[in-house]
């Protein structure tokens, strides 16, 4: 159910493909197998099929990829079976009994192998979200667990795929696997397409540092009524853009209407591509259907001269301009107002790029990579990871994996005592001119700023609970405890299951802002 970005960038093809392979994970919700071939793994939609398959089967197939990047079964026959495979993979949650890895165009559990323990890195400090692997696993005709698993570097967009279970304050919870559920955050601007509970849905998403996911765009891939044209204050329609000429737009549903729309003198469509799936938003002016706003997965133009763009990939510089290629190929432009120092941000870097339409057409607003940022009110800030070096004077220093330093100037009475020198940490840090000046450090669990917050993000096991606090256990002993309010409903968490926690320091101590099982969540301040 979740498929790196990187499988997002073959370009589909609809002429039949023939390989063998071995059938490490299976999908009952859409009557799919993920089957290895060599090292790549690929997601072959079965129907019919689907219960002729059996995990470690060795299988020849026929298919014809399909437009989302897997595949349909054409012919599959059966050629023995397979005890173990080796593939590369996404991590995107790891568990004290099993990891969820994303291969293939497909989400899926590895348990823990024989041994009883989990699953463990070759580096230090286990799995996290986002880190690439490379999984040896066993397989039996039930079950799939890890052999071994090495990590060879990192992914920051990933295609999530799974079942839409709720909306929450600040995003919704989907299920990529059975017990599986993880949070998304929705940001502030983003379009969220209509998801009713049960809902297949694919999306992507950013993953922080922290293992976060953040919503970037998605779609409904249950079999619904097909899109239509339907009248609320005008005309809706959704579907792919078959059509765009100066004058006029014609957007084919999936239920094969043509809704034509005529666009108004000086409307800028530039950032759409015949082919593409968009929405639009018709009304009805003297007698015919005019165009007010069409917006996509990579952003909105409205007919008043306002509009967004908001797109990831590689970056190239020009003079007064940045682009990034689209994922489908399509490059964009913006225009760099002068002054604006990007020097930063290397070409050929992938980067998040938003821009703002104005009268010339779209100009730079921010810019975002892996190693540093910069903001509409144009504050730089610069990020670096590695192992955390002993303090010997104002700066506060990070060893990168190729062995050169991080660091950033920080307050004299900077609290690193969460941190431990050697462990890995993230710094970020903001440009001053030639200085770096720390704004905050973080690990795996804690995050200390240099205003004095912290705040505290762990998975674990319930340890034990009073009328006055809450105390987590991490996979590796690590306890948390926080402080929670006299009175407060704990009755739902019982001892010893699975949470997470997350509890931030106010006068001087630590308290439960949030605590979230499978069953339950409760929400006390954020």
């Amino acid at each position: 159910m979740a498929t790196a970005i990187g499988a997002l960038l073959v370009v589909p093809n609809a002429a039949a493909a023939s390989f063998t392979g071995v059938a490490v994970a299976k999908d009952s919700k859409r009557k799919a197998a993920v089957v290895v071939s060599g090292r790549t793994a690929r997601t072959v939609r079965l129907a019919g099929r689907f219960g002729q398959v059996r995990l470690g089967r060795r299988l020849a197939i026929t298919a014809a990829r399909r437009p989302d990047g897997t595949f349909e079964a054409r012919r599959i026959r059966a050629l023995g079976r397979a005890t173990r495979a080796r593939f590369g993979a996404v991590v995107v949650r790891q568990e004290r009994s099993r990891v969820i890895l994303s291969a293939g165009g497909s989400g899926f559990a590895v348990g823990r192998p024989a041994g009883g323990r989990a699953p463990a890195s070759t580096s230090t400090g286990g799995f996290a979200a986002g880190d690439r692997v490379v999984a040896s696993v066993g397989l039996s005709a039930v079950a799939t667990w890890s052999t071994g698993m090495e990590k060879t570097g990192r992914a920051r967009l990933v295609e999530l795929e799974g079942i839409f279970l709720a909306k929450t304050g600040d995003g919704f919870d989907v299920a990529v696997v059975e017990r599986g559920a993880i949070h998304v955050e929705v940001p502030e601007g983003a379009v969220l397409p209509d998801f009713d509970p049960g809902d297949q849905i694919s999306m992507l998403v950013l993953i922080g540092k922290d293992g976060s996911f953040t919503f970037i765009r998605g779609k409904d891939e249950s079999e619904k009524r097909p899109d239509r044209p339907h009248h609320k204050e005008g005309i809706e329609a959704q579907g792919v853009l078959a059509e765009k000429a100066p004058y006029s737009a014609v957007v084919r549903t999936e239920g094969d209407t043509k809704v034509e729309c005529a666009v108004p003198a000086g409307m800028d469509l530039s950032l759409f591509r015949i082919g593409e799936r968009v929405k639009i938003h018709c009304v009805s002016r003297e007698n015919r259907d005019v165009l007010i706003k069409m917006h996509s997965d990579y952003g909105w133009v409205k007919a008043d001269g306002t509009g967004e763009l908001s797109v990831g990939g590689a970056l190239s510089k020009a003079n007064g301009s940045v682009s990034v290629r689209r994922e489908d190929g399509m490059i964009v432009s913006c225009s760099v107002p002068a002054g604006v120092d990007l020097s930063l941000f290397k070409p050929g870097a992938r980067v998040k790029l938003h821009c703002h339409l104005g009268e010339g057409g779209f100009v730079f607003a921010s810019i975002y990579s892996e190693s540093a940022s910069l903001d509409e009110d144009g504050v730089l800030q610069v990020f670096g990871s590695g192992l955390l070096q002993p303090r010997t004077g104002v700066p506060i220093t990070a060893r990168r994996a190729d062995g050169t330093m991080f660091s950033c100037n920080a307050p004299a009475d900077f609290d690193l005592s969460y941190f431990t020198v050697g462990e890995t940490v993230s710094l970020t840090c903001r440009v001053d001119g030639e200085i770096n000046t720390l704004l905050k450090v973080r690990s795996e669990r804690y995050e200390v700023g240099a205003d004095g917050s912290v705040n505290v993000y762990i998975y674990g096991t319930l340890d034990t609970k009073t009328e006055t606090s809450v105390t987590v256990r991490g996979s590796d002993g690590h306890t948390v405890t926080c402080a929670v309010p006299a009175g407060t409903d704990l009755s739902a968490f019982g001892l010893g299951i699975s949470v997470k926690a997350y509890c931030h320091r106010r006068d001087g101590q630590l308290r439960l802002a949030y605590l979230k099982s499978e069953h339950a969540v409760i929400e006390l301040e954020r």
